[in-house]
């Protein structure tokens, strides 16, 4: 398979295992914050809110990235038209993090 399946399944891998090293610390801070989700549970329902929120906002910025690497629109290499995009996708999640405070 010219180390296509291989290279995948490593770089996938790699993916997973990071965002397990992040679930982890995330377990640390409510660990941290045990008394206060004792205290007021409905915090446990907007956490689960927040985290599909973010999920789904990350995956549409991932989405435009990928198609644009697919079309052309974004070059690999770190071009100016790349760096756009790319600052373009960081302005418009600040953006949507404001509104979905603002929302919550």
């Amino acid at each position: 398979d010219g180390g296509g399946w291989t290279s995948s399944l490593r770089t996938r891998a790699s993916w997973l295992l990071g965002l397990l090293v992040c679930q982890s610390a995330s377990s640390l801070v409510l660990a941290e914050n045990e008394s206060l989700l004792l205290e007021h549970p409905t915090v446990i329902f907007f956490m689960t809110m927040l985290v599909g929120a973010g999920g789904n906002a990350g995956n549409q910025a991932a989405v435009r990235i990928i198609r644009g690497l697919a079309t052309g629109e974004v070059d690999p290499r770190p071009t100016q038209r790349t760096r756009s995009i790319v600052s373009d996708e960081l302005l418009r999640a600040a953006v949507l993090a404001f509104i979905l405070v603002v929302a919550g």
